[in-house]
């Protein structure tokens, strides 16, 4: 058996000067490596460490290339294995239109239930109907091309071909296979082998088993565009032990009896007459592959240590692949040896830092292994057998010795496990280069130039493996703050974690003095040092809410509103986020959340899952973790308490149960409708929200200016509720949180002089909206005419009402008093505007009466920071504007006194 290998394995690239004869010149493909980053939606194979994220992409690059070097133009949908390369399919499809390509394929690997192994490719469209023809056409072309392995290492237990229509395949019909349902250009899928079936997971940890796949999708594409064959050939193989089962648990399918004998690792497999020679990898697949190899016959040679060497011939055709396989029998008396070791003889210019690796041909006694081995001049370290017994591992306490020759000795009375000792002793020698390369410092964070967060992790990152314990001694942060240190990246990264929250607005300094040692007791070449600064404000802020903090009278078919400040980060949320409790402690689950992002901010919608208890206190919690994409996160839970409304409400005389809307005329046909969006504004009859029937009434609107938009609804029936001054209307009202005026209008009989009676949209979810006659201004018969939105500065442009159970009549619980009170007489606070604001805003209230009144600001403590008014004021409409030049960023309470009334609101000063 020959022992002596003087070959260094380095795959040649695949077909290395191609022939130009299957020219592609002109020719654009767009290349899918299926889904990026290691997340849910990838599949890892535990027992062999495969991710098809990663096997998906190796084939995706080495496919790019060959048809690169064929002059083919590719586009790839990811180059790199991240979360953020995993792209939503219908943006990759859009990317394949915009550049025309002419063809688009889907690299992936299957999986069912650990026990097959056979390529699968789909095409769009039913089997017999593809939407693209040509598509079909290259799916078979390109199943053929990978089924030709069925008799190596796939099994095909079909019939008939798999080359499928999505829409078939797929018990959900038209909708298929999203990577390919918008492309305006034929496009395949292809299923190369299953990676959950475990001998091929093992084979597909091996990078030439992934290039092969890679040629594989290389001569169909020759095929399809009916370029010339390749004139060279490839010849691959699996090297089995005859009498040796796999040592791990698997299922194998009946139809690969084969793959139930233990491939070998390390087997050298030489093509004669080149004299090639590959060396099979440690992954338990047992598979070589020689390329680049003209047309002919060529032995090749199988040897692996402990057993009989064996020789196969093959014929080799062009642009196809010739298999060679082996499965060599026992050979117990045969001796190890050694088939590589580092650093190389006479190596020159060895790192400082180098560990010494010697691998064996066969699991090795470790005690005569040890005792074997020397090294001179003496060097102390950790002497260990490792890889199943296969590999030696020398790491010196301290870097070698710079400019200094060092000879490496393992005698022959090394051992094998069965106590056959080495072959032949080993010798080799190699010069360390002339110094050390000290450690740096490659990244840090936060950097000098970013404002960072209060609750920020500080890292410093180094070029190096570091000794731990010197560089925390080494590590000081001023002003002194306590925390905890934790290493990544093998001992590369330092992370510290504050035990408590820095000080916003303040500046900090890192050092690491030179006393920081790398794992060789070579340290930094200089202290080292930066400064950074905490940002005034660190708080991700809810800017409205409904209900907000203590609001009473909350309908039991509320939903929940909250507007963040900023953009949500759409992974730092979830239903856990939030949790409604009663007074009484029952824990009350909510339905899916709902963010709708607009203008930088996002707001959450959701509403528990059962009808709330009338009179009754509940907290909603908000808890820590969400965060915008900038940064800004909740770092304390916040409540908002509330209570539910008092007392039963029972329907009265329903005029109109919106089980049509013949009645309501459009709004934008109406000629006192002004300032609205045309193309965005109208009222429809809606089945999904709705509070009673089948039915309620939707009106959906945009203002197109910031200020006197005004939205009307008119009834054309103008229904009479009577002339019972005591006599109640009434209707459910799905409010929209718009802080827009919502107004009902009403008539004595002239349909052209109207009376109005408002409240401000400020609540989410269903409210019965509902008042006696008696506010009505005027005396006779009232009809009621129209449904009337009106702009507010503070309000939102673009919203949606629902209208449900119009009503004459109504009857409320007793002591339940009416929502609506006229303009006239209303006492109402609104939502100053802007908020936030920096650093002025108006607020503006309304009084009922002339009354002494009180207008302050205090801060979240409930300290006072501004009196704005304190006097006797007329009845009316007021603004006050505040000036808060001189206050901090944060939330503050305005609170209005009036006439024995207290109202509250809140606003934001954003710096």
């Amino acid at each position: 058996m020959k022992k002596t290998i003087n070959a260094t394995i380095c795959f040649l690239f695949i077909f290395a000067g191609l022939l130009f004869a299957q020219d592609f010149s002109g020719i654009k493909i767009y290349i899918n490596p299926g889904h990026g980053g290691h997340d849910s939606d990838d599949r890892y194979i535990a027992a062999t460490g495969y991710w098809e994220s990663e096997g998906n992409l190796t084939k995706g690059l080495y496919l790019r290339d060959l048809l690169e070097r064929l002059g083919a133009t590719v586009i790839m949908s990811r180059t790199q294995n991240r979360t953020q390369d995993d792209r939503n399919l219908s943006e990759i499809d859009a990317e394949a239109n915009a550049n025309n390509v002419d063809y688009f394929h889907s690299i992936h690997s299957n999986a069912y239930n650990a026990t097959s192994n056979y390529p699968l490719l789909l095409f769009r469209g039913y089997d017999d109907n593809p939407v693209f023809p040509e598509a079909k056409q290259m799916g078979h072309i390109m199943w053929t091309e990978m089924n030709k392995l069925n008799r190596q290492w796939t099994y095909w237990p079909y019939s008939s071909e798999d080359n499928r229509g999505d829409w078939d395949f797929y018990p959900w019909g038209t909708s298929g296979l999203g990577v390919l349902r918008t492309l305006e250009m034929p496009g395949t899928l292809s299923e190369g082998s299953f990676h959950d079936y475990i001998p091929n997971s093992w084979r597909l940890q091996c990078m030439d088993y992934r290039k092969h796949e890679s040629v594989v999708i290389l001569r169909s594409f020759i095929k399809y565009f009916g370029r010339n064959p390749l004139p060279y050939g490839l010849v691959g193989g699996l090297v089995r032990a005859k009498n040796h089962d796999v040592s791990y648990s698997f299922n194998y399918n009946s139809g690969l009896p084969n793959d139930k004998k233990r491939a070998l690792n390390h087997a050298v497999v030489t093509l004669l007459p080149q004299h090639r020679v590959y060396i099979t990898d440690d992954n338990n697949n047992g598979f070589f592959m020689f390329d680049s190899l003209q047309p002919g016959t060529y032995q090749v040679v199988f040897d692996a240590d402990q057993y009989y060497p064996d020789t196969v011939n093959v014929d080799v055709k062009a642009d196809e692949t010739a298999f060679a396989n082996a499965f060599l029998t026992d050979h117990p008396g045969e001796g190890p040896s050694v088939y590589a070791s580092l650093p190389a003889d006479s190596a020159a210019d060895v790192s400082t830092y180098s560990n010494i690796i010697i691998d064996f041909s066969q699991a090795m006694d470790e005690a005569s292994v040890l005792n074997a081995f020397s090294i001179s001049p003496k060097r102390q370290g950790t002497l260990e057998l490792i890889d199943q017994q296969r590999r030696l591992y020398f790491r010196p306490d301290s870097a070698w010795t710079p400019s200094t020759e060092y000879t490496v000795r393992l005698s022959d009375s090394a051992k094998n496990i069965s106590g056959v000792k080495l072959n032949k002793a080993l010798s080799f020698s190699y010069q360390t280069a002339a110094h050390h390369v000290n450690p740096q410092v490659l990244a840090f964070y936060p950097t000098t130039q970013d404002s960072a967060f209060n609750y920020t992790d500080l890292f410093i990152e180094f070029s190096q493996t570091m000794n731990t314990e010197k560089v925390e001694a080494a590590f000081g942060i001023t002003p002194p703050v306590g925390g905890s240190i934790s290493w990544q990246e093998s001992n590369r990264k330092m992370v510290f974690k504050p035990d408590t929250l820095l000080s916003a607005d303040s500046s900090y300094t890192v050092r690491i003095s030179g006393g920081a040692e790398n794992a060789y007791a070579v340290g930094l070449q200089e202290n080292f040092s930066y400064t950074f600064k905490i940002r005034k404000k660190n708080t991700l802020d809810i800017t409205r809410s409904f209900p907000h903090e203590n609001e009473q009278g909350i309908s039991p078919q509320m939903y929940f509103y909250l507007e963040f400040e900023k953009e949500i980060d759409q992974t730092t949320y979830s239903n856990n986020h939030f949790q409604i409790r009663s007074g009484k402690g029952a824990v009350i689950p909510l339905r899916k959340l709902t963010m709708v992002t607009e203008n930088g901010r996002s707001r959450f919608t959701f509403k528990p899952k059962t009808e709330l208890q009338r009179k009754l206190n509940y907290t909603l919690k908000i808890f820590p973790g969400i965060a915008s994409l900038d940064g800004f996160k909740i770092q304390d839970t916040l409540y908002i308490h509330f209570k539910t409304i008092a007392n039963h409400l029972v329907t009265g005389h329903i005029l109109d149960g919106f089980e049509t809307i013949d009645d309501w005329q459009p709004p934008l046909k109406d000629p006192l409708t002004s300032g609205m969006d045309s193309l965005n504004t109208g009222f429809i009859k809606n089945s999904s929200v709705k509070y009673n029937g089948s039915y309620a009434g939707r009106l959906y609107y945009i203002f197109k200016n910031d200020s006197g938009g005004l939205c009307r609804l008119y009834n054309v029936r103008r229904p009479l509720l009577g002339s019972d001054a005591q006599a109640e209307f009434g209707i459910w009202v799905f409010g929209d949180f718009s802080m827009n005026r919502l107004e009902f209008w009403f008539d004595h009989g002239d349909s052209s002089r109207f009376v109005r009676v408002a409240d401000t949209l400020n609540w989410y979810g269903w409210k019965f909206e509902h008042f006696p006659l008696k506010y009505i201004e005027g005396s006779g018969k009232v009809f009621f005419q129209s449904i009337v939105v009106e702009q507010t500065r503070a309000g939102l442009k673009k919203a949606q009402l629902y209208f449900d159970d119009l009503q004459s009549d109504a009857v409320v619980g007793i002591g339940q008093k009416a929502n609506l009170i006229s303009i006239k007489k209303s006492f109402r606070l609104e939502q100053s505007y802007p908020n936030p604001f920096n650093p002025q805003t108006s607020i503006v209230f309304t009084l009922p009466i002339a009354a002494k009144t009180r207008l302050r600001v205090y801060n979240i403590l409930g300290q006072k920071v501004a009196e704005l008014l304190n006097k006797k004021m007329a009845a009316g409409r007021h603004q006050i504007k505040f000036n808060a030049s001189n206050l901090a960023s944060g939330v503050y309470i305005y609170e209005l006194r009036s006439g024995g009334r207290v109202l509250r609101k809140r606003m934001i000063l954003l710096r």
